[in-house]
């Protein structure tokens, strides 16, 4: 199995990169972060063309994570961590036992900066979902 992950900075930008390096590695799993499209906009139409199936959940300009599966494996996605905060951030995939958790972190800039604050609130949702 081929796992993939791609922080695409812009999904539509880079679709013909994507597109382009799909056909020739054809990876099972492609993780996406930073899709930066809303999801009525997302291309899934361009890579369903190419057998994948796509989950994703974005907004305008920023944030946004997805997944490609290829072959329509049997799967499991959910966003966030189960509370509707931090939806555009956190996608956790589950297939049979394999279970992958797809982020983008905030950034925090320095210690001093209340975007800080939001990046260990981060941290702290995911331990909490990640071990209840």
């Amino acid at each position: 199995m081929i796992i993939a992950t791609f922080n695409v900075n812009s999904v539509r930008t880079r679709l013909p990169i994507l597109q382009r390096w799909l056909n020739e590695v054809k990876p099972d799993l492609l993780f996406m972060q930073e899709t930066k499209t809303q999801d009525q906009f997302f291309p899934d139409a361009a890579f369903n063309e190419l057998g994948y199936t796509c989950f994703y959940h974005g907004e305008k300009s920023y944030n946004g994570v997805a997944a490609l599966v290829k072959n329509c494996m049997n799967v499991n996605v959910t966003f966030g961590f189960n509370d509707g905060e931090f939806d555009t951030r956190v996608l956790t995939l589950r297939y049979e036992d394999l279970v992958i958790l797809n982020t983008y972190v905030p950034q925090g800039k320095s210690i001093d900066h209340p975007d800080f604050i939001v990046k260990k609130k981060f941290f702290t949702k995911g331990i909490i979902y990640s071990y209840g």
